[in-house]
């Protein structure tokens, strides 16, 4: 796959920087996450355990990686000495955030579609 990308290091290279900033927002805003409750996490203690949950979540068991998500992220948190309660509520506050997100996409395409039917341009 990455073999025809070969000769468009710019994409590839661009491709990176875009992963690598999303990835930094999603810890950071775990951070502030983390501030709002009061916890005691450091920002490393989130570099590990943001991409642990993404990769935890990857795994195609259930839908959307939902369950397995919260599950790795308590018990990447508590391995960093977070009590169970604080992280399970850590988790399910980023749950709702992604679940937010998600709806928030999924209106604007609905209504992006409706827009453009009505308008004859689909």
């Amino acid at each position: 796959m990455l073999i025809s990308y070969r000769h468009k290091i710019k994409y590839l290279a661009a491709s990176y920087f875009f992963s690598l900033s999303l990835q930094t927002l999603f810890i950071t805003s775990f951070f502030f996450i983390n501030l709002s409750l009061g916890l005691d996490m450091k920002y490393r203690m989130l570099l590990f355990a943001q991409p642990f949950t993404s990769l935890a979540s990857s795994v195609p068991i259930t839908i959307g990686g939902m369950g397995i998500r919260e599950n790795a992220l308590v018990y990447a948190l508590e391995n960093f000495g977070v009590g169970r309660a604080d992280a399970t509520l850590f988790s399910f506050i980023v749950l709702s955030i992604i679940l937010f997100n998600a709806l928030a996409g999924g209106l604007t395409y609905l209504l992006k579609n409706v827009f453009y039917k009505s308008k004859g341009f689909i």
